[in-house]
């Protein structure tokens, strides 16, 4: 099944996950929904709990285990744009932090 690319402009988020005991930024995403929506939607069973198959998901099911803590959630662009604006924005930040030296 193929996804409809959507080319009007609509608004759109990145955003960035840290952890709130280190302050260490884990993660980037992109967004259509509020970011406390987004947030959310990590931390669902299905993210957090359940069928642990990648390092984020399981990032924040220890941060929940250890501390009882969500990741904080940081708006980095919100702007108008089409689906491949926004996946080539969050690709521009995603090289941008690992350039800084971040550990996404």
């Amino acid at each position: 099944m193929n996804k409809k690319i959507n080319m009007n402009l609509d608004i759109g988020r990145i955003y960035y996950l840290s952890d709130p005991t280190t302050g260490d930024i884990k993660y980037i995403g992109k967004t259509r929904r509020t970011l406390e929506e987004r947030l959310a939607i990590h931390f669902t069973h299905k993210y957090a709990k359940k069928n642990i198959t990648n390092i984020n998901s399981k990032w924040i099911r220890e941060l929940y285990e250890q501390y009882k803590l969500k990741p904080n959630i940081t708006l980095i662009e919100e702007s108008s744009f089409n689906d491949i604006q926004l996946f080539e924005r969050e690709s521009y930040y995603i090289k941008e932090y690992l350039n800084k030296g971040y550990k996404l």
